[in-house]
């Protein structure tokens, strides 16, 4: 608005107004001295799903022995493996190159969690379970040498944490520095720092038992912007 006039320019529309909780029209968020615009904003009742840990199994390739690898695969019987049942011989042919490869190629299970930041490590985590344990036993004994264990940890884990975000970045700028990358991968690898994906920022919501997805649909010039919701059964 401005002195002489005003104009709605956003709106909040929803199917069911149970769902909105609170809405309104707050103040504006520029210093203007002529012209006013003030945001709307709505406060949703919905609640958002937890981003479930899950396991990987990653390999090491760049170490592994290749050499054996050809070995044991060159003296294995792989007649002994035939069985009648094609579902079967092509299990255990499957079985028996992943246990060779086992053998032969360093790897592990892994857990991920979604949430996590990409410069926590695994060492990282290591010591915040040590700077909640230490946390603990001072607040039950109260005692000065377990809270002076505890900020020592604690500024650690600190350290820690800021030197390992601090490497990531230099890492992701160097890469982008590098004179060996394609146009491809060059902006492949800056979205992932100015465009994280959604479901890392803006969880889905979830209402009785359904989860709302959106699909975006770029706004071109002169044509709007959609913005289209879907249910689905969470099941």
């Amino acid at each position: 608005f401005t002195e002489t006039s005003s104009s709605l320019l956003d709106i909040i529309l929803v199917s069911n107004k149970d769902h909105l909780l609170l809405s309104g029209v707050a103040d504006p968020f520029l210093n203007q001295e002529v012209r006013y615009h003030c945001p709307v904003y709505g406060i949703f009742k919905f609640s958002k799903p937890k981003q479930k840990s899950f396991t990987r199994h990653v390999w090491k390739y760049l170490q592994g022995d290749y050499d054996l690898l050809r070995t044991k695969a060159a003296s294995t019987d792989w007649t002994s493996l035939y069985d009648d049942d094609i579902s079967t011989h092509a299990e255990n042919i499957t079985s028996h190159i992943i246990s060779i490869a086992k053998e032969c190629i360093p790897n592990k299970t892994i857990r991920v969690r979604p949430s996590d930041p990409p410069w926590i490590t695994s060492y990282i985590k290591h010591h915040i379970r040590k700077r909640k344990r230490a946390y603990r036993k001072a607040k039950h004994t109260n005692s000065p040498i377990k809270w002076a264990k505890f900020r020592k940890i604690r500024n650690k884990v600190v350290t820690l944490i800021r030197d390992s975000k601090t490497s990531f970045y230099d890492g992701i700028s160097n890469k982008l520095k590098s004179n060996k990358l394609s146009s491809r991968d060059w902006w492949s690898i800056l979205k992932k720092v100015i465009s994280p994906t959604s479901n890392s920022v803006i969880p889905a919501l979830e209402s009785n038992g359904y989860i709302y997805i959106y699909i975006y649909i770029y706004r071109k010039r002169r044509n709007p912007q959609y913005r289209i919701i879907y249910p689905q059964k969470n099941n």
